[in-house]
């Protein structure tokens, strides 16, 4: 029985971390898919300084999603970055946490039916 106790202590400590992961994964918490990144751009216009000098505008803030296999940019405005950043790093936070659960409960079931060999009784087993 050293190993059955050994099995539901592993599961006792995987299911505290996966209550902590629940907590980030129910939070109200706005999520968008994507990133945000920082893209410079030229004008376009021949005398401005982004083409004579190489010095092109930005940086300027876009979300960056991959859609159907193609990446998508959806400029950021200055009123919206704070929001919008927060809500993509909530979302990889998410994922992440997910992503642990998944793998912590089938770690739990693997030691579940671990536990239910090591404690059943071959009771109508001949000697």
């Amino acid at each position: 029985m050293d190993r059955a106790r050994h099995h539901i202590q592993k599961i006792e400590r995987l299911s505290r971390e996966r209550s902590e992961l629940e907590h980030i994964l129910l939070q109200n918490n706005r999520l968008i898919k994507g990133s945000v990144i920082q893209r410079f751009k030229t004008c376009g216009r021949p005398r401005c300084r982004c083409i004579t000098e190489n010095k092109p505008h930005g940086p300027y803030l876009y979300l960056s999603r991959s859609i159907q296999g193609k990446t998508r940019l959806k400029r950021i405005g200055p009123e919206e970055e704070p929001w919008v950043t927060r809500a993509a790093s909530n979302y990889r936070e998410f994922r992440k946490a997910r992503e642990r659960v998944v793998k912590i409960n089938a770690t739990i079931i693997e030691l579940l039916n671990a536990l239910e060999d090591l404690k059943s009784e071959n009771y109508l087993e001949e000697d």
